[in-house]
């Protein structure tokens, strides 16, 4: 089986005015749609040879992840199965937090949370479940649709983790880096899997 990793499209940041503040950052981060850019480069994405004949595509509640994923449905005729297990981090109590110092300790202790929040830990424990429940399945080829931290948790099954000169996440598999410090928006992994091993992981350049 082949399963593409994607991240979400660019995002329109900042379009939204919530009266009520206390709901603003969870709700932002769910309802935020794709920018224009955002939406074209999803579009232009399905057309890609690598996702046609997909049998299933997965996707995070997340209108981001959604917006980004219903090309590639259309393309295939297919309909979105949405995963909460694929959902962005729960950040929980941000009051008062210093967000870049916050980022630091998420990448270099995966047990590290917030209050009500998750950690890197959490994430890859349930996503990796749904990874495996998508794996006993009869599909060929599979797109799942996610978050930039989710998608480095799913990637720490497989990837030996190691640190920049800037102290960022470097991920390497069988001595190739896949991920230097970010994985940016429309980024593409394809994974092979025989049976539940992986056989090969590579991010997939110049989509």
């Amino acid at each position: 089986m082949k399963i593409y990793l994607v991240r979400n499209l660019e995002t329109l940041s900042n379009a939204y005015n919530f009266l009520n503040k206390k709901d603003s950052d969870e709700l932002l981060r769910e309802k935020e749609i794709l920018s224009v850019t955002g939406e074209n480069h999803a579009r232009e994405l399905s057309k890609y040879s690598l996702f046609k004949n997909v049998d299933s595509i997965y996707s995070s509640n997340y209108i981001s992840t959604l917006s980004t994923a219903k090309y590639i449905a259309k393309e295939n005729n297919i309909k979105i199965n949405v995963s909460f297990n694929f959902n962005d981090r729960r950040l929980g109590a941000t009051d008062d937090v210093d967000m870049d110092l916050f980022d630091y300790k998420t990448y270099h202790n995966f047990d590290y949370k917030l209050r009500l929040g998750e950690s890197i830990n959490d994430i890859k424990k349930r996503a990796s479940l749904e990874l495996k429940n998508i794996l006993k399945q009869d599909y060929t080829k599979v797109v799942i649709v996610s978050h930039e931290v989710v998608l480095i948790s799913l990637l720490l099954n497989w990837c030996e983790l190691g640190y920049n000169c800037d102290n960022d996440i470097i991920l390497t598999y069988k001595d190739k880096v896949v991920c230097d410090t970010n994985i940016n928006p429309g980024d593409v992994y394809e994974l092979y899997f025989d049976g539940t091993t992986l056989k090969s992981l590579e991010k997939i350049n110049n989509l």
